[in-house]
């Protein structure tokens, strides 16, 4: 793993490459093949590169990468070219039935919203091949629970959107427990939008995206072009 590529996030993680657990995970790493790996490995910390610490004021928590590449290109949710997944239709369903969107977008790349501080962050940063969670037990969850844990404790005005199960055991034990100022941190629930694919939930009409850039600008700070 290139360290170099967390950029302004290096020295808040740094300490995590010097841990056991991170040293099996890298070893593991290396063993896995280039044409097996998602993301490709100069992505696997692009949901860093693409939103520094001091810019984060929205984090969209997901699983594990797409199994082929592309789509993943280490932003969670999102593609790099190519077919809108399932998943992020129904998003972009939402986006345009609260008036966000005037017309659905076809742009699968959501590389605009990292621009703007929104951290598109997996809980676990790479798996292979047509094999999902296929590294669901190496421990990305220790490094991107540290992620987590030091926004929970910072002071500025951060929004948390945790879509399904797996997202809320993350708030759960590495937000909730840490949080040092509770007036600048919000945790908004809702189901996984895979769920309304399987008719499970509805995502769709969950108001999240308009009530995040309206709590974003009660906080004084710009809305989210979403």
């Amino acid at each position: 793993m290139n360290q170099n590529q967390l950029g302004k996030w290096l020295p808040i993680l740094k300490k995590e490459f010097d841990k056991p657990y991170m040293q099996e995970l890298n070893i593991k790493l290396l063993g896995v093949p280039d044409s097996e790996l998602c993301p490709a490995r100069e992505n696997i910390f692009r949901a860093y590169s693409s939103t520094p610490p001091n810019e984060v004021k929205v984090v969209i928590v997901g699983l594990d990468p797409y199994t082929s590449v592309p789509p993943a290109h280490g932003l969670s949710f999102s593609c790099e070219t190519g077919k809108t997944p399932p998943s992020l239709r129904i998003i972009f369903n939402e986006l345009l039935r609260s008036g966000i969107h005037t017309e659905k977008r076809t742009n699968p790349n959501l590389s605009d919203w990292a621009a703007q501080g929104v951290l598109l962050l997996n809980t676990v940063l790479t798996t292979e091949r047509k094999k999902t969670l296929a590294h669901g037990t190496w421990g990305w969850q220790e490094f991107t629970g540290a992620t987590l844990r030091y926004l929970a404790e910072n002071d500025r005005p951060i929004i948390f959107l945790s879509w399904g199960n797996d997202a809320l055991d993350s708030m759960s034990k590495y937000v909730v427990p840490f949080v040092s100022s509770p007036s600048d941190k919000l945790i908004l629930r809702s189901c996984h939008p895979a769920a309304e694919l399987y008719g499970r939930k509805k995502f769709t009409g969950n108001n999240q995206f308009t009530f995040t850039n309206q709590w974003l600008m009660d906080k004084g700070l710009n809305p989210i072009k979403w």
